[in-house]
């Protein structure tokens, strides 16, 4: 169970910050919930405990593994040649695990500098935000800085 002040990755958002465990009053029964903020904007949710696992709520990764997710962007070998709804579709699969290593696939995969659908370009954005969520707070830094280290890493 994670604390008040914990930081977490949610799969669909990225990385935040416990704010306050509460119990709501739903259908007449009683669930605590993780209210969750996130680095950007003023996003809040609220998480049923019960289902975080389900949801894919994790801790966010430290500074090792995040080191490993780095590489994963800076990997240039050959990637299998495949059509765009089926490349759409394992990368929309891939982001929505959660994983962070899965995430940084993406970026990776749809940086081929060659010319992306209008939906790959979401994609590629939304996996971009997802991993500098968590970087940040791995790494103590600016979401501008690591903006540009992950662009150097992918360049």
């Amino acid at each position: 169970m994670f604390q008040k002040g914990d930081k977490v990755a949610y799969p669909h958002h990225g990385a935040g910050i416990i704010e306050a465990i509460k119990e709501k009053r739903v259908f007449s029964e009683k669930k605590k919930y993780y209210v969750l903020k996130f680095t950007e904007g003023q996003l809040m949710i609220s998480i049923p405990i019960d289902n975080c696992d389900e949801l894919g709520l994790r801790s966010i990764i430290n500074k090792r593994q995040a080191s490993k997710v780095l590489k994963v962007l800076s990997d240039k070998s050959k990637k299998e040649i495949i059509d765009y709804t089926e490349r759409f579709k394992i990368n929309s699969d891939k982001l929505s695990t959660g994983n962070i290593h899965s995430v940084a696939e993406v970026l990776r995969d749809l940086n081929t500098g060659e010319k992306i659908s209008t939906r790959e370009k979401r994609q590629f954005s939304k996996a971009k935000k997802i991993l500098i969520s968590e970087l940040v707070y791995i790494y103590k830094k600016t979401e501008e800085e690591m903006d540009k280290k992950v662009d150097k890493m992918l360049n």
